[in-house]
């Protein structure tokens, strides 16, 4: 059985980083771990709406990952090739909308979805990198499986 905060195995990644809150998704063979992290209260330097997605390569080395012109980012998987999954999301007239993406140190931020889609979030990714995850349109939700394209 696990229990936190017994013995030495137990790493405090937050504290690590110096930043006020964070949360923690998925985590690959290499131990670099995936997620996002808040400003409690949006004391974030970078500004008030600041919620970027994070890679965490251990010590306190960490990857921010920004979604251009959307003010949050959240990373929801990474594969042993260090190919991210997430999403980006923003206040719309009809709620919370949002774009997906995948990053990788090599290629950037590459954008996941349809025209069509409202929402689209990325869940995991695995080693041929393959995505899974949802999106919805104006009338629905659904699961999708997304390969890239040989």
């Amino acid at each position: 059985m696990w229990a936190l905060g017994l013995g030495p195995s137990l790493t405090d990644v937050t504290a690590l980083a110096g930043w006020d809150e964070m949360y923690a998704y998925d985590l690959n063979n290499d131990g670099k771990m995936v997620g996002h992290r808040e400003t409690n209260g949006g004391a974030a330097p970078e500004g008030p709406a600041f919620v970027p997605a994070f890679v965490w390569n251990g010590g306190a080395s960490f990857t921010q990952i920004v979604f251009p012109g959307l003010p949050s980012a959240v990373a929801q998987g990474i594969n042993e090739l260090g190919q991210v999954v997430g999403f980006g999301q923003f206040s719309a007239p009809s709620g919370i909308a949002g774009r997906g993406f995948v990053w990788s140190s090599a290629d950037g931020l590459v954008e996941v979805g349809a025209p069509s889609w409202t929402y689209c979030r990325p869940y995991a990714i695995n080693e041929t990198g393959q995505i899974v995850g949802r999106f919805s349109t104006a009338t629905a939700t659904h699961a999708f499986l997304a390969t890239p394209n040989p």
